[in-house]
């Protein structure tokens, strides 16, 4: 999987290699709980995109077939602030 951590704002393009993806079953990711599509580029390469979420904080990234109880995969991804500037002094 890469990358392995994104901002709390969303938006990463999660790239997860692994063998035996099945488009037919659809699958999805859920980032702590928070679901997204995944898009299908063959059986071994998904790609999500990470929702917001609501903290900077260590996550897992769950693939998973959405009629499926049962998970094809568990991953750590890592949510981060991004850093803002209030003032800039000469």
């Amino acid at each position: 999987m890469t990358p392995l951590r994104g901002p709390t704002t969303g938006g990463t393009v999660v790239n997860i290699f692994g063998t035996k993806f099945n488009h037919a079953r659809d699958p999805i990711c859920i980032f702590g709980g928070y679901t997204v599509d995944a898009k299908f580029f063959g059986p071994s390469h998904l790609q999500c995109v990470s929702p917001p979420f609501p903290r900077a904080q260590e996550t897992t990234l769950t693939i998973k077939y959405r009629k499926d109880r049962f998970h094809a995969g568990v991953k750590v991804f890592t949510y981060f602030e991004i850093p803002t500037i209030d003032t800039i002094d000469p």
